[in-house]
């Protein structure tokens, strides 16, 4: 006796695996019995449970069950008997064994996992809840590797795993691997600032059941984003330089942004460029995202130039150093240029020239150690009186400039030791007039 390949839902047709479990005409199984008498009654079972019975009208008789009595599942041991015209049952056919599974796959957990330098790899969670805002991705490149994590064994529905088992947004099919019931994506081009989706939509168990419950999820790829916010912005550089210096581990790792495997003024570079990105919550690509909560305001998007950022887009600006200013958003939400990521006994400064006599005017401020790493202006080259340091907000400064051509330049500048606050300087609302 042998279960018909139709009847068998397995990886292959005659590993004697099926979804079928008789509680229907349509989840009836069909098996082949061998030897039969024709015009026998075939009497089909299930251990001790008769499941099914056809007349036999050759030597070979196919005999389908009731499609009434549900085989929960588990392994059945399935013998046959025959009842020629006038005589006893005969003795049971040799039996053979058939696993009924109907216990749907679902997914459990997925990560996503980035290699950081030479210590290693490191996975962060992503949120498998259709209705929650997405996990926040903010490493270098983006979610490029992800792996996915079952209830029981899963298999590719047309038999190859490959880029139709999955519906991608914002990111390039690379390769997939399949052990058991463990998965591993791996993707490119991931398109940062953007809502990514993966939808599993090509895998079943080896039973042949189709993946049910949750089959997508949705990261945010946000490169700089360490709190994980949905926006780049101070926030994320103060938890890269609180973790700076500390040994890479599972409680600080996305404040290693460029994944060097150390968290270094790099890192706080990278969340210092990226400043203000963010990702939308509703809107645009990525699957139908549900939004819990909407933004109490679009995010203010820094000014694209130096001289945009600081009010004074007619003067010529450059910036040099350890490490250049760039436009940003200040910690009170305006906009303006800030000093670049340094350490210890570097300077970052920006300047311009101006042609005299004339009145300057700006507003600055500093978040530093105190009496150690300060925020100067020079004219010339000659530091003028108000430097500032520690943690000093806005203040507003007017100088007279004298007849000529005279350099203007605003320096940060730290000394041998300490890293406090936001560790920068903060420049905006310059203005220049000439004196007729």
């Amino acid at each position: 006796m042998v279960l018909l390949a139709a009847s068998d839902t397995g990886a292959s047709n005659s590993d004697r695996l099926t979804n079928l479990d008789n509680s229907a005409p349509g989840c009836a199984l069909t098996f082949r019995v061998s030897g039969a008498i024709i015009g026998a009654t075939i009497t089909l079972y299930a251990g001790a449970t008769a499941i099914g019975s056809a007349t036999a009208i050759g030597a070979e008789t196919d005999v389908t069950t009731d499609g009434a009595t549900t085989l929960a599942s588990g392994v059945y041991s399935i013998t046959a008997t025959q009842t020629a015209s006038g005589k006893l049952a005969s003795a049971a056919s040799p039996a053979i064994s058939v696993t009924i599974d109907i216990a749907a796959p679902s997914l459990l957990a997925a990560v996503s996992r980035k290699v950081h330098g030479s210590v290693g790899a490191f996975d962060q969670s992503l949120n498998l809840n259709p209705l929650a805002n997405p996990t926040v991705e903010p490493r270098r490149n983006g979610p490029t590797q992800l792996l996915f994590t079952f209830n029981k064994a899963v298999a590719a529905t047309d038999g190859a795993l490959g880029a139709n088992e999955f519906t991608l947004t914002n990111a390039t099919y690379v390769s997939a691997t399949l052990i058991a019931s463990n998965l591993t994506l791996n993707l490119t081009n991931i398109v940062d600032q953007s809502r990514v989706t993966v939808v599993l939509n090509g895998l079943n168990d080896v039973a042949g059941n189709a993946l049910t419950g949750t089959n997508a999820i949705r990261i945010r790829a946000l490169y700089g984003d360490a709190n994980q916010s949905g926006t780049v912005s101070l926030g994320d550089l103060q938890a890269v330089k609180n973790s700076m210096s500390q040994p890479l581990s599972a409680a600080n790792f996305l404040c290693d942004l460029n994944l060097t495997g150390t968290i270094t003024l790099g890192d706080m570079q990278a969340a210092k460029n990226a400043s203000s990105h963010t990702v939308p919550l509703s809107g645009g690509s990525g699957g139908g995202l549900v939004v819990l909560g909407a933004l109490s305001a679009a995010p203010i998007t820094p000014a694209t130039t130096l001289g945009e950022a600081l009010g004074a887009p007619a003067l010529a600006w450059s910036s040099n150093g350890d490490e250049v200013w760039s436009p940003t958003i200040a910690p009170d939400g305006s906009g303006a240029a800030w000093s670049g990521s340094i350490g210890n006994l570097s300077v970052s400064w920006v300047e311009t020239t101006v042609m005299g006599p004339g009145t300057l005017t700006f507003q600055w401020k500093v978040s530093s150690e105190l009496d150690g790493d300060f925020l100067t202006f020079s004219v010339d080259g000659v530091k003028q009186p108000g430097c500032i340091s520690g943690e000093a907000g806005w203040q507003t400064l007017a100088f007279t400039i004298p007849t000529g051509a005279h350099r203007l330049t605003w320096t940060y500048a730290k000394n041998r030791a300490l890293a406090v606050g936001f560790d920068a300087g903060w420049l905006r609302q310059v203005g220049y007039q000439r004196t007729p």
